[in-house]
């Protein structure tokens, strides 16, 4: 069971730390959003509209501060 029943959206630029951290950030939350980019994080808050965001400063196309 989930610790928490809210949705989380996490944005990393690195493949290996992004997929280590949303199979962890998994067994808290109900559902993990991961992006790969600024612009990737920015449509699926939109989209899917997650209740916690994590999100890197320095990341490619739009950084974690413009987002």
């Amino acid at each position: 069971m989930k610790q928490y029943k809210y949705t989380m959206l996490y944005a990393e630029d690195d493949e290996q730390t992004r997929d280590n951290y949303t199979e962890l950030f998994q067994f808290y939350f109900s559902e993990v959003y991961a992006a790969k980019d600024g612009k990737e994080a920015y449509e699926i808050f939109f989209e899917k509209r997650p209740r916690i965001v994590i999100l890197v400063i320095n990341m490619p196309i739009m950084d974690g501060l413009t987002v």
